[in-house]
């Protein structure tokens, strides 16, 4: 369901995401993380939607879809699962995750870090391209986590 979903978005965000799914079959050593596509709800989530639902869901002009993120490196989380929303109006990503306007939220959050970067990504992106793949990537080649 999530594939046939995402093959009826628009071209340009289809075009971010065939390069997301080129990168995530060969990876760039130089990258920090490696990235899944998620097509069904990880259970490692938050509680967004039942776990094993579809996971990219476009409705009106914005886009759910999860990625998860993988580190083999000691001291930092070794998975992350990121729901992300895309607006494709204003062309800005932000981390779907109620728990990031909490009052005690942690700013050293995995989620909280990464929702930080989408925005400063926004501020500089051009306006005329899809922002998808490039703060994706971006992520992926600078993400550090602090130790806990």
């Amino acid at each position: 369901m999530s594939f046939t979903r995402l093959l009826n978005a628009p071209l340009n965000i289809l075009k971010d995401f065939v390069q997301l799914m080129r990168l995530e079959l060969a990876p760039d050593r130089n990258m920090k993380w490696s990235m899944q596509l998620c097509l069904t709800i990880p259970p490692a989530a938050p509680p967004i939607a039942p776990s094993g639902m579809s996971s990219i869901v476009m409705i009106k002009n914005k886009m759910l879809f999860f990625l998860q993120l993988s580190r083999l490196v000691p001291g930092e989380p070794s998975h992350i699962a990121v729901p992300v929303v895309y607006d494709l109006s204003a062309n800005v990503m932000q981390v779907a995750d109620k728990r990031l306007e909490a009052p005690g939220a942690q700013p050293n959050a995995p989620v909280t870090i990464i929702n930080a970067m989408l925005r400063r990504f926004a501020e500089f992106a051009p306006p005329n391209e899809c922002c998808i793949f490039p703060s994706i990537r971006e992520i992926l080649t600078s993400l550090t986590i602090p130790p806990q």
